[in-house]
């Protein structure tokens, strides 16, 4: 019964208690009715011959059918094939995006240093379980 709403819970208890069956009978049905349809919406349920509520996975390529476009695709898309390339090309991106940020504000400068703390870590009084 994990799947029963909360608010529907206690119209269960309430006609399992009185002990009528037919109200019994028709809670369970609209509780399980309701957690049929949260199913479908939320994608954890599918239904194999509907185009709405399928499985999401049923619309990407195949990995057969992607390593056959991979490379055009990321041509197309000027990207590199190599997923180690694409991220120090994004890496890359990201840094000279922050350098302009940082210019433009006048008030932060970027350090050189291998570690971003001039003293180290001790150098600062921090609450911070990290150092």
């Amino acid at each position: 019964m994990g799947f029963v709403p909360t608010k529907w819970a206690g119209y269960l208890a309430a006609a399992d208690q009185a002990g009528d069956v037919i109200a019994y009978r028709r809670y369970w049905e609209l509780a399980v009715l309701v957690g049929l349809r949260d199913g479908l919406r939320s994608g954890d349920g599918f239904v194999p011959a509907s185009r709405r509520y399928a499985d999401p996975a049923s619309f990407l390529l195949t990995p057969e059918a992607w390593a056959a476009q991979k490379v055009d695709f990321c041509h197309l898309v000027g990207k590199p094939v190599e997923v180690a390339e694409a991220l120090v090309q994004a890496d890359d991106t990201a840094l000279v995006d922050l350098e302009i940020q940082l210019a433009r504000a006048g008030c932060c400068r970027r350090q050189t240093r291998s570690s971003p703390f001039p003293g180290g870590p001790s150098s600062y009084s921090s609450q911070s379980p990290y150092f």
